[in-house]
C-alpha cells in the first residue's frame, strides 16, 4: 500500500500515480514507488516537499 506523510498537491499526486502504474519494468511495489518518486525528484530536485513523502508499507 501507497501513502504520504503529509497532504500533497493533487497534480503531484496524479503524476506519482501515473509514474506509478506505468513503471512496468519493475516488479514490486516497493520497486516501482521508488521509480516514482526518483522520477519525481529528478524533474523537481529543489522541491522534495513535492516528492519525499511518498512511502510504502506492508508486502
Amino acid at each position: 500500500m501507497g501513502a504520504t506523510l503529509r497532504p500533497g498537491s493533487d497534480l503531484i499526486a496524479a503524476e506519482f500515480s501515473e509514474l506509478f502504474r506505468d513503471a512496468g519494468d519493475h516488479a514490486t511495489a516497493p520497486a516501482a514507488l521508488a521509480f516514482a518518486a526518483r522520477t519525481l525528484r529528478d524533474r523537481r530536485p529543489g522541491h522534495p516537499n513535492l516528492w519525499a513523502s511518498f512511502l510504502h508499507y506492508g508486502l
